[in-house]
Parts: structure tokens; sequence; C-alpha cells
């Protein structure tokens, strides 16, 4: 099938194709069951990238496909740690202060996600093409409304897709990118577009583009060691990216790192009690059903506990 007819034909011709996941693997040992738990019923095929990960994390990942034998053909795992697609190409991160060239990192994002990317991309050429960070756990619900939302695409060679996330942490508390107005009320940032203040409607957690397309990840032109696509769009990078106003298709559960453990929040103030918003399109039943071996919540004095300290 020529590319012309692929996009004349694109709507019928994109139901076909299966979804892939890309997640990124490196220390997300408290998540990654999860991650795969919901992804495995929403995909078709889970491909995890190492980026050297750790024995933890993969111990949780080979967990889950013990306990789940009947979907643990969907899962791989390819470790990649090793390979750098641009190896004379250090990025440094934006928000840091280097002395010599020594001290800005081999590695990034835009590193890893090329290669995790190019991988998939080369095994299913066929297939749509989701990156999915192993700290976003997918609301049960998304498959069709993902499948929709690639239908819809004008150009697939050319055109992504960003989808909208809640930031959760401890299962309890939401936040999202946010201004108040001059009564004190939390309202949308000025310069997103958001279903509600606590969406955070498209980044790189989940992201997507036809696996046959022209687009390829490079480092992003602001910040290098962040990534982006290439060839660069407005349309893709300043009008979807952050633009999304659909409900959400995922949590993302990004305070589960042990970095943050026994640390305060900067703004504890910034987030709000799920219970509070009552908002069902927050889908939380779909992320407490799965398995977690611990994970952090944020006490009443704004600091990140592990969970299963709390219970001793």
């Amino acid at each position: 099938m020529t590319p012309m007819v692929q996009i004349e034909s694109w709507k019928e011709y994109s139901s076909k194709l299966p979804l892939v996941a890309c997640v990124g693997l490196v220390d997300e040992w408290m998540t990654i069951y999860a991650c795969l738990q919901n992804a495995c019923e929403v995909f078709d095929h889970v491909v995890v990238s190492g980026d050297n990960a750790t024995p933890r994390a993969i111990k949780y990942l080979e967990k889950y496909k013990l306990d789940h034998p009947s979907l643990s053909h969907k899962v791989e795992f390819i470790e990649m740690g090793d390979v750098d697609p641009w190896p004379w190409l250090r990025c440094p991160r934006a928000d840091k202060t280097y002395k010599s060239i020594e001290e800005i990192p081999e590695g990034s994002w835009a590193k890893a996600m090329n290669k995790r990317f190019n991988y998939v991309r080369a095994k299913y050429p066929n297939s749509l093409v989701l990156s999915v960070h192993s700290d976003v756990v997918m609301f049960l619900n998304s498959r069709e409304r993902i499948l929709k939302r690639f239908s819809d695409m004008q150009n697939p060679f050319f055109d992504s897709e960003w989808f909208c996330m809640s930031y959760i942490a401890g299962f309890d508390k939401i936040t999202g990118p946010h201004t108040k107005d001059i009564l004190g009320n939390r309202t949308v940032a000025k310069d997103l577009s958001q279903r509600t203040w606590y969406d955070y409607p498209g980044d790189w957690g989940l992201s997507g583009c036809y696996a046959s397309s022209l687009l390829s990840v490079g480092p992003d032109p602001i910040s290098s060691f962040a990534e982006c696509f290439y060839p660069w769009s407005k349309v893709t990078q300043c009008e979807k990216k952050g633009h999304d106003i659909n409900p959400p298709y995922a949590a993302h559960l990004g305070w589960c790192k042990d970095s943050y453990a026994n640390a305060p929040h900067h703004d504890p103030e910034t987030f709000e009690l799920i219970s509070n918003i009552n908002d069902p399109l927050v889908r939380i039943n779909d992320i407490t059903r799965c398995y977690y071996p611990n994970y952090l919540v944020l006490d009443n004095q704004g600091i990140f506990r592990y969970y299963n300290d709390t219970r001793e």
C-alpha cells in the first residue's frame, strides 16, 4: 500500500493495526508491576526497554509474568543500557550548572527514548506505538479512546498524539499545572489547555505515533536532555503537546521514586484530595486494583513516606 493510499484510507487502515506500548525501565521497582498489569489489558504488545535496569526492577517485571502466565506472552524485555545512539553527544540538563564537559551526563531522556522507539518501530512497523513511562498505570477504558485519537490523525506520517494523565500521589491526592484566580481558587494553567486544573494535558509519559511514520526522536531544541519529535512541528510541539482536553487516559505515579522518600514536597498545598474533586473520570479504582510492593504517600506534614513504613 502506497503512502498516499494509506493516508486516504487511514481511518479504516489504522483500526486494524496493533497497539504497542514502549516502556522504559531503570529503577521503577514500585510501579513496573502495576504498569504491566494494566498495560497488558490495553495494549497488544508491551516492550520494556531497560536502560541499565536494576535487579529489583527486573524482579517485579518477572514477578508480573509469573503471576499472569496467560498474558506474559505480550511482554518483552530487552536491556539497552549499553546502546548510545549519539556517543559524541552530551546532553546537559536545563536545571543544572556544569563546571566542565566531563560533568555533563552521557545519557539523557532523549537518548533513552530514541533507542527504545527505534527498536519497537523496527519490530512492529505496522503498529501504533506509544511511549508509556514505567510509573504510568493505564486506565482500563483507554484502549478504544486511544485508537479513536489515532484514527483521527490527518497525516499519520508526520502527526503524533499526546494523551492527558492524572498525576497522583499515594492514591488519595492529585495535582496538576495550575494558577490561582484573585480569590485564591485553582484554575487552569495559562500556557496549557486543560479539561480541569488537575489534568496534565499531554507529555512524553504517554504519547505516540504511527510506527512507520517519518518521525524520529532527537534532543529537544530548548533542552537537549529532553526528547522531541523531528521533523519539528508547531502543531505537534505547541498545539498538541500540553493541550489535550480529553479525560485522562492513565495515572502518572511520578512520586513513587526512592529519591522522594522522607523528603518534603516543595509545595504540598498544590495537592487536592481525590475524594474532594468527585471526578469519576479520574479512575482511581483502575489504579488501586493493581499490585505494588510499596509506594510513597504524602503525609499531613507534606513529607513523602513509604506506605509500608506508615503501617508499622
